[in-house]
């Protein structure tokens, strides 16, 4: 069969012979088709691209990769692009706005069409059930739970101090691995283990200093309107490339971000900011530092004495 631009469609009408990964070719060559072009048909079969362009028919297209053909599961849905006329045991599914003003997209269609109601957001109208998606349908806490940005209780006493106590192991993990120059585990750390614990105390400062929940966007992308400056740009610093330098600079500036929202947290809760731990790990690591760089010296003395 060909169709009005003259592309061969004999994939149209087994479309819906392909049931559960089923896989059945035609017997006979399509029109204008010829062994030597049948040939390399099988020869692009596993090629995607190739496949892609030869079901060009989009809703044809979709239903023939979903049913099973070519091995199924491109594009990897059942509903078609356009929906044109339901069944009878068929509902028309879109997503509206909350005054049910439906102007545009999905929403019309289902308006002008299918019997959606004007001025009905929500619920079953006409072949249509509208599911309110757009336009602060959500409240700010609802908004902030969904995002995973807010904090809606004081942090315990055990828990900040876990928390301090834990922020400090895993930034001597974080600097020997620094020390030794291996890269990835030190990046590793630093982004996984250290920034995980540095975010919830920013957001405990940031929650306690504002008295509430604290939109902080999706995935923290307000961080920089809610934080600080000067606290903000300690935690751009905390972002080093590949140069232990920077990376260094990282550790500095997660240690005094820490320090300073860990001390306004301590004060609001009437904690104790645990000063001693602190002190005692920071010089255990510059201990460490110091060591490296001595080790590093007494090599390169040898080299060169070696070399002369």
């Amino acid at each position: 069969m060909v169709d009005e631009n003259g592309d061969a469609e004999w994939y149209t009408d087994e479309l819906f012979s392909l049931t559960d990964k089923a896989q059945t070719e035609p017997a006979d060559f399509t029109e204008g088709e010829t062994p030597e072009s049948k040939a390399q048909e099988e020869e692009d079969e596993d090629d995607p691209y190739v496949v892609y362009q030869s079901y060009h028919n989009e809703v044809n297209k979709q239903l023939f990769f979903s049913a099973g053909g070519r091995d199924g599961e491109f594009p990897g849905k059942f509903t078609p692009t356009h929906v044109e006329e339901l069944e009878d045991n068929q509902i028309f599914v879109f997503g509206s706005n909350k005054d049910g003003e439906h102007e545009s997209g999905t929403a019309n269609r289902a308006f002008a069409t299918f019997g959606a109601e004007w001025g009905v957001g929500e619920g079953l109208t006409g072949k249509c059930y509208a599911i309110p998606t757009k336009d602060g349908l959500l409240t700010m806490d609802d908004r902030l739970e969904e995002r995973q940005t807010r904090f809606s209780e004081i942090p315990t006493r055990e828990a900040f101090a876990d928390a301090c106590d834990e922020f400090w192991w895993v930034m001597k993990t974080f600097a020997e691995y620094t020390l030794r120059e291996e890269l990835l585990p030190a990046m590793f750390y630093l982004n996984n283990a250290v920034r995980g614990l540095l975010n919830r105390m920013i957001r405990w400062y940031l929650f306690l200093k504002a008295g509430g929940p604290v939109d902080m966007g999706i995935l923290d992308s307000r961080m920089g309107e809610v934080l600080d400056a000067d606290l903000f740009r300690l935690y751009r610093k905390t972002y080093p490339n590949a140069e232990y330098s920077q990376i260094w600079d990282a550790y500095g500036a997660a240690a005094a971000l820490w320090k300073k929202t860990g001390q306004f947290v301590a004060e609001r809760c009437g904690f104790e900011y645990p000063e001693k731990t602190e002190q005692d790990m920071a010089a255990f690591i510059q201990c460490l530092k110091e060591q490296k760089q001595d080790d590093d010296l007494k090599q390169r003395v040898q080299t060169d004495g070696v070399r002369k």
